[in-house]
């Protein structure tokens, strides 16, 4: 059985308001060719179809054609997608039914009815595959469906809730797999410890709450395919592992060495799995130039030089000694070059702050950033500098509200 693994397509995402479209056609084609040459069985999609609860007519076109060409392919037998935590339940649930006709499972949000969750590939009448199926699961899932878990922490509460939901589902699908076949999961979830792109970083930095530990994962499982994550990585060799976006998304992701791509996964009649990676080649570059502004413009007419690439740039300036327009100069600079189009112009003192992102400290950064009061005293030495009364008048104003608002939310679920 030949399973691909794909994830975090966010159809409609742009750059810096520079559509994607294109690259996003080149490389959904690539994946449509690949599934046709090697053969591929099972299609699995793990979350972010989409990069908005409201895509585009364009978008949603997108989406269906690329579902249409996939039923094409003779040796497909099934394609099955789960619900990111950028998609809406209710759009995917709507052709949910239809789709099926089109030999596509989606599924959307979980169910107390756990065979919702389980979809199963048959070979010449007996049992070949067996996926569970797991969408992301949203915080009403966890606190309006079981107030009690607010007696917990709400990320020991969340935690605990997808770990009891993925062990009664496993057991489940183990107890009625009367043929013996493999089993694999699918989930869309933040796993403690993996290795974040720089934007998941500033994104993940303030409240962690959806950080789950591999070990939910039952070891009987012969593969985990997981989304939400954009760097492609093995959290378990060969067992637990994220595709990574199929293109880069952002100048963060273009830089790093695992390249995106498809997860292809082997598994033999003895349920040994294989795994490769298959990198998918891009049809534009993202790249992003550092330097004084002759250095720059330097390299911006070698990259003119390759006109088989098309290049979106993202110009990281060190302008300390020159008085020029940042908006518009490199714009201009590259207005005859064809195959460029500058997304970003900034001061390179601006990006200093990245800088806390790649450091060594991160971890012990990220802890103090779940600290509320670290985060309010860093603000506000920041707002106020040394006006001492004021910081304390902002800061007491703060959290009165703060434990208003929590006796609210209390009292909400008593």
């Amino acid at each position: 059985m030949r399973i691909f693994h794909i994830s975090d397509l966010h159809i409609g995402k742009s750059l810096l308001n520079i559509s994607r479209i294109n690259s996003l056609n080149h490389t959904l084609n690539y994946i449509l060719s690949q599934i046709k040459d090697k053969k591929c069985d099972v299609l699995l999609i793990a979350g972010d179809i989409f990069d908005n609860y409201t895509p585009t007519y364009e978008c949603e076109s997108i989406y269906y054609t690329f579902l249409n060409n996939l039923f094409h392919i003779s040796s497909l037998k099934q394609v099955i997608i789960i619900a990111g935590n950028h998609d809406s339940a209710n759009l995917l649930k709507t052709t949910a039914n239809i789709l099926k006709s089109l030999k596509v499972s989606i599924v959307t949000e979980i169910s107390s009815d756990l065979n919702n969750e389980i979809v199963d590939i048959y070979e010449e009448n007996k049992l070949a595959l067996r996926v569970l199926a797991v969408p992301y699961i949203r915080d009403k899932d966890v606190y309006f469906k079981n107030a009690s878990t607010l007696k917990f922490n709400k990320e020991q509460a969340y935690a605990n809730f997808v770990h009891e939901h993925y062990k009664k589902l496993t057991n489940y699908a183990f107890d009625t797999n009367k043929d013996n076949a493999p089993i694999i999961a699918m989930g869309h979830m933040f796993i403690t410890n993996c290795s974040l792109t720089d934007d998941e970083k500033q994104n993940h930095i303030v409240g962690l709450l959806g950080e789950i530990s591999k070990d939910i994962f039952d070891e009987r499982l012969s593969y985990v395919a997981l989304g939400h994550i954009h760097k492609y990585q093995e959290i378990v060799k060969n067992k637990i592992v994220y595709s990574g976006t199929p293109m880069p998304m952002t100048f963060s992701e273009a830089k790093y060495e695992n390249k995106q791509g498809i997860v292809q996964i082997d598994i033999d009649a003895n349920k040994e799995v294989h795994i490769e990676h298959i990198e998918i080649p891009v049809d534009t570059i993202l790249i992003s130039l550092n330097g004084t502004k002759d250095i720059i413009e330097r390299e911006l007419d070698k990259l003119a030089l390759n006109t088989d690439l098309q290049y979106i740039v993202e110009v990281i300036l060190d302008a300390k000694d020159y008085s020029i327009d940042l908006s518009s100069h490199f714009s201009d600079y590259v207005q005859n070059y064809d195959n460029i189009t500058i997304a970003k112009v900034c001061d390179i003192s601006i990006n200093k702050g990245l800088k806390l992102y790649e450091s060594e400290n991160f971890e012990s950064t990220l802890n103090k950033l779940k600290d509320v009061n670290f985060v309010i005293d860093s603000l506000l030495d920041n707002a106020f500098k040394e006006d001492e009364e004021q910081k304390q008048s902002v800061k007491d104003t703060f959290f009165e509200l703060l434990t208003i608002m929590q006796e609210q939310d209390n009292n909400i679920h008593k």
